[in-house]
């Protein structure tokens, strides 16, 4: 069984990569954009145009930056530089990193190198809607003292089939209220906000310590969880983001097997710091939502997996528990639960509106 995590204990996370050099090949610095597009990269040519593209296709006045961080140090490797060299546009800007900071330092790297107030992080492989920043602007302009707003996204494969819309463009039909504000609360219950397409408060973000590697592969989670307990974060149910599944690291089983038992601690932990009037302390209660979880990445992620890789999976979470005597539970049960998040869902969209 892994050990209890303390996941508000916030460190400073850019004292690790302090010492490591970003060089500037590619492009010269805007001095004040509002917005800027931080593509982190490593050796994943074959989308990052697609990416760039998106970003470059905004439909607004407003001045923004796109800043690719390259995390391979090869620097006899020039194919990422060859995609950008591509592209003739004065906002495009391409560094290289002379040592490999690791996937979370990189994105903690680009919070550095950001020179605007509100950052995107980008996957390399994503893109985003022609309407990215001006439906941002419109939530933001109002509220200038937000951490970060969190959007909906479309799923796709690597040859850009849609797969589904995400829960919350599947409420919005019966639900039109489109932005709710996020408590740290949230996360024990559901997952409020996600990192893909999420617009970040630089200043914020590095007041919590960035991106925290300990909590590693769930750090971008941890991340949005502590950043919602300290400041105000909103998510609006406009899709504004195309989010690719495609081989990498994600669907490793030890990338999968690692969120799965970190979701367990973390849903732990804040059962225990919120308490929700006693429901946090039935075991039934928490194991409902780890079987939950459970049953997501078998039906969704995992499904990108060999058969041997998705045996060795479904072990681990077969043996994964968050206590250490497993506690059944019946069909009733399990069925009560996912009523409850439900409600849980339906009340903060109802409750929580924010009037733009």
């Amino acid at each position: 069984m892994i050990e209890k995590k303390d996941f508000f204990n916030i460190r400073n996370n850019f004292k690790n990569i302090q010492n490591v050099e970003s060089v500037l090949l590619h492009g010269a610095r805007e001095e004040s954009p509002l917005f800027s597009i931080m593509i982190p990269t490593y050796l994943r040519n074959i989308y990052l145009k697609d990416t760039i593209n998106s970003a470059l296709k905004q439909v607004t006045e407003i001045q923004y930056e796109i800043v690719i961080v390259d995390n391979n140090p090869d620097f006899s490797c020039c194919d990422t530089y060859e995609v950008v060299k591509d592209f003739c546009d004065q906002r495009l800007v391409y560094y290289k990193n002379r040592e490999n900071l690791g996937m979370f330092g990189n994105w903690n790297r680009c919070l550095e190198l950001a020179n605007a107030k509100w950052v995107l992080i980008l996957h390399d492989d994503d893109t985003i809607s022609e309407d990215y920043i001006s439906s941002m602007w419109k939530i933001i302009k109002k509220n200038e003292k937000l951490a970060a707003v969190g959007c909906n996204y479309r799923t796709m494969d690597g040859e850009k089939k849609l797969y589904y819309l995400a829960m919350k463009e599947k409420l919005k039909r019966v639900f039109s209220r489109e932005t709710y504000r996020v408590l740290g609360s949230d996360f024990y219950f559901i997952h409020p906000i996600n990192i893909m397409g999420a617009l970040l408060n630089k200043e914020k973000a590095i007041s919590i310590g960035g991106f925290d590697n300990r909590w590693n592969p769930i750090s971008d989670y941890v991340f949005l969880l502590c950043l919602a307990d300290k400041y105000n974060v909103y998510s609006t149910q406009k899709t504004l983001l195309n989010y690719r599944i495609a081989v990498n690291a994600s669907l490793t089983p030890k990338h999968l097997i690692g969120m799965y038992e970190y979701d367990i601690l973390l849903r732990k932990f804040l059962g225990e710091k919120f308490d929700f009037y006693g429901i946090s302390r039935d075991l039934k209660f928490r194991n409902c939502l780890a079987n939950i979880q459970r049953n997501g990445f078998q039906n969704g992620w995992i499904k990108k997996l060999s058969k041997e890789e998705q045996d060795k999976v479904i072990r681990v979470y077969d043996q994964t528990d968050v206590d250490a005597t497993f506690v059944q539970y019946d069909s009733r049960t399990l069925r009560i639960v996912k009523f409850k998040q439900f409600v849980y869902r339906m009340w903060i969209r109802m409750f929580r509106q924010v009037r733009l």
